[in-house]
């Protein structure tokens, strides 16, 4: 899926969900921090891969604030009270799994051999080093 930006409109109905606070200093943009997170999770780069633009904030801020958002309960929020075409838009909904099969039982007969080998060539380098 290709990244695109907000439109001004979706972003007013986005901003009204970010609790604002006033203490300590001054915030990075939140419009910034949001197109970085919404960038990373549609593209599916690393944090560390953030490219270096105008637009974007720092890869250490963007993924301080998507935590802080996360535990805030910010998304949740975002999502229960978007319309459905409105979260289509902001192409946030992905599912990502990865399943591998695990092995059941003892290893095999084949590489219960293979160790067996691997051991004995251990055994002979270490007794002819003593």
């Amino acid at each position: 899926m290709q990244y695109k930006p907000l439109k001004d409109s979706l972003w007013q109905r986005i901003e009204f969900f970010i609790f604002q606070n006033d203490l300590g200093r001054p915030r990075t943009r939140d419009r910034e921090c949001f197109e970085t997170i919404r960038y990373v999770l549609i593209t599916g780069i690393q944090w560390c891969n953030i490219p270096v633009l105008p637009e974007f904030v720092p890869k250490s801020t963007a993924h301080r604030r998507f935590q802080h958002w996360v535990n805030d309960g910010f998304f949740d929020r975002l999502l229960h009270w978007l319309k459905p075409d409105e979260i289509e838009a902001l192409s946030l909904l992905h599912l990502d799994a990865t399943v591998k099969v695990a092995k059941k039982g003892r290893p095999n007969q084949q590489s219960r051999k293979i160790q067996d080998k691997q051991n004995d060539r251990s055994r002979k380098s270490r007794r002819s080093a003593a």
